[in-house]
């Protein structure tokens, strides 16, 4: 779907491999795309559509997750990628409840690749600030598990009962 932002990441991806001479940067994708992995803007290699055992072994594998949806309701990928170890560069739209930027990720303008290709820059050229983020990250997405999410939803269910 458009609106995930795979034009524009392909954009960006080919502004930092322009501004990076000296870094190989590789672009690994899971899912669809709307680009074959040989295309004349950015090329990269796919991933298809992953068990979750394999998506979490490619997560690893890799230094950075790249998310550039214009909107989102929660997506998952990005904490998935923080649990992982992975430094994760976003939009805020949907993220809002786990991505502080300059934290646990960097957040970037959506439809903006040079926003996006800023991002890629910076963790590309800075490993303090990529180490810091993978590690915040990390700790912050491990809040993020069923039984904090069943007790919180249990508690304002309690507290809707306590009101009638």
């Amino acid at each position: 779907a458009e609106w995930k932002g795979f034009s524009d990441m392909a954009k960006a991806v080919a502004i930092a491999r322009k501004q990076l001479p000296h870094i190989e940067i590789v672009w690994s994708v899971y899912g669809d795309a709307l680009l074959p992995p040989q295309n004349s803007i950015a090329n990269y290699h796919p991933l298809g559509f992953l068990s979750t055992n394999k998506l979490a072994e490619e997560y690893s594998k890799n230094d950075i997750l790249l998310s550039a949806s214009w909107y989102e309701s929660f997506p998952l990928f990005p904490i998935e990628a923080m649990a992982c170890g992975l430094g994760v560069i976003t939009t805020q739209y949907g993220t809002e409840d786990y991505a502080v930027h300059g934290e646990n990720c960097l957040i970037v303008e959506p439809q903006n690749p040079s926003s996006i290709a800023s991002g890629i820059v910076s963790l590309a050229t800075d490993p303090g600030l990529l180490s810091k983020l993978r590690a915040r990250a990390s700790a912050d997405a491990m809040h993020f598990n069923w039984i904090n999410a069943s007790n919180k939803m249990e508690s304002v269910l309690q507290s809707i009962a306590n009101e009638e």
